[in-house]
């Protein structure tokens, strides 16, 4: 039997994914390629694989290429605009197509309770309020492993509560075996100042070329106008109402306590719409009802 040989665009947590499960399940298909927006990718390889900008699909031999995450749907879209591949090249993957085995994801999820459990001592120390945020929250009202989404969100309303606990996670950044990584603001508005600690993302030490790291991703809202907010490095700002993030609710999930932000199932509802407890393994950028 001839190979297919497959591209995939873009080297998201998504992509990355699919080409392990490829790597692993489909012997009789070749990855040829991944195309990336991404500048700073071009030109490099992963587990010796090129990264080509997308103008190369017009070049390039392949069967199909190889779509999923949460804009696949625009994405693929643009590539037909652009007439840099056709329709029927294109295969659209979901999270179904890339789940992990069960033992995988419970080990990842152990990793990420032990995070978790080391973020309420350090919050308990230093009387820091936090929140479980966006996908995380699915997960503990449908039960689910925090490990079946791409990242474990987590937020908090403070600069200086932000900065300490960062310094806090970096002393026992080696006992916990991870990596991490910071963002700040660099523009002074009515609400951020220059310096304020955006983000911070914490990821367990593991060779990506075979085994996804888990995503921790601590994220700054604000507040202005009764109103909290959360900026995106595209310019668009997360929108919900100031009262979910006045004060905690905690629940029980994983042997652990976490927070949650009040009025919980309306604050669900009002990022991911009505349907919110039916898992959508197609979940788009665009479905989210509160980005401006």
């Amino acid at each position: 039997m001839n190979s297919q040989k497959i591209i995939i665009y873009s080297l998201s947590w998504y992509s990355r994914a699919v080409y392990r499960k490829l790597k692993k399940d489909y012997k009789n298909i070749e990855v040829v390629a991944f195309v990336d927006n991404d500048k700073t990718k071009q030109g490099k390889n992963f587990d010796g694989i090129p990264i080509l900008k997308p103008s190369s699909l017009k070049k390039l031999s392949y069967d199909f290429v190889y779509i999923g995450g949460r804009e696949s749907h625009s994405i693929s879209q643009n590539l037909i605009q652009e007439q840099l591949i056709q329709k029927n090249k294109i295969f659209l993957f979901t999270k179904n197509d890339i789940k992990l085995e069960d033992s995988q994801l419970k080990e990842n999820n152990k990793i990420i309770i032990n995070i978790l459990k080391e973020i309420k001592n350090i919050s308990q120390t230093h009387s820091i309020k936090y929140w479980l945020d966006f996908s995380s929250l699915l997960a503990l009202k449908r039960n689910q492993f925090f490990s079946e989404y791409s990242d474990t969100d987590i937020s908090l309303v403070n600069d200086s509560h932000m900065k300490i606990l960062l310094s806090s996670l970096q002393h026992i950044q080696d006992k916990l075996e991870i990596n991490i990584n910071t963002k700040y603001n660099k523009i002074e508005s009515d609400f951020l100042k220059e310096g304020d600690l955006l983000k911070i993302t914490l990821t367990n030490l593991t060779a990506i070329e075979d085994n996804e790291p888990i995503y921790i991703d601590i994220c700054r809202k604000y507040f202005f106008q009764n109103k909290c907010f959360q900026p995106y490095p595209n310019g668009k700002l997360f929108s919900c109402d100031k009262k979910h993030f006045d004060d905690q609710d905690w629940s029980s999930i994983h042997n652990i306590q976490v927070p949650q932000p009040l009025f919980l199932e309306d604050y669900i509802q009002s990022i991911y719409g009505n349907d919110w407890r039916v898992p959508n393994n197609d979940w788009q950028v665009s479905d989210y009802k509160n980005i401006i």
